[in-house]
């Protein structure tokens, strides 16, 4: 996740041990919970303010929203977001600040006695041994292309589809061609699932 475009996340996930600290010290467990923010408000202001909306998403997600259909974006905002732990934030704080992909970092006092070592070992993703499939986007902000790649190269043997569409983080739900879902993902599912509903 070092590549992370979204630079507001960058900057952030500097200070994973401060943000960590005072989430439990006012013991905000759950972030980002359901219905954290009013979505009718939301939806409000979309309407309102041409751009918002997709300027917001922009920023955070997607590099062109265009490829998007913004008029399902309220179904998206109906169930988004619904909410996190703050440990689950942390570690994505410290995979963005982090080479490779790290093992939850607990600190260097509980990293010695559960790893045997000050920095958190990598996680042995050459072990990974499951059919696995990438779907990235090349309009992505969140997860990088040059990260993704990156992975790809880590887990050779258990690889067997990649594809880059030019589709943001949130298109994989929105987008205005959903073809990547109803074709591809659909000939995976067929190709490898093995219980008896999904052969039906």
């Amino acid at each position: 996740m070092e590549h992370i475009e979204v630079e507001s996340a960058q900057r952030l996930s500097k200070y994973w041990r401060e943000i960590q600290l005072a989430a439990k010290k006012f013991h905000a467990y759950n972030i980002l919970g359901e219905k954290w923010w009013e979505n009718e408000a939301t939806l409000l202001l979309c309407a309102e303010f041409e751009g918002l909306c997709e300027g917001i998403l922009e920023s955070l997600a997607d590099s062109d929203p265009s490829v998007d259909n913004m008029d399902r974006f309220n179904v998206f905002l109906a169930s988004f977001p619904v909410g996190t732990s703050y440990q689950d934030m942390t570690f994505f704080a410290q995979d963005v600040v982090s080479e490779g992909f790290r093992q939850f970092n607990y600190g260097e006092v509980d990293n010695l006695k559960l790893y045997g070592s000050i920095e958190p070992p990598q996680v042995p993703l050459q072990n990974l041994s499951i059919p696995t499939a990438l779907f990235q986007g090349s309009l992505d902000r969140l997860a990088n292309p040059t990260d993704v790649e990156w992975l790809a190269t880590q887990i050779p043997d258990a690889l067997v589809f990649r594809e880059m569409y030019p589709l943001g983080h949130l298109s994989f739900l929105i987008a205005l061609d959903m073809s990547w879902f109803s074709v591809d993902v659909m000939n995976l599912v067929n190709q490898y699932a093995t219980n008896d509903l999904a052969l039906q």
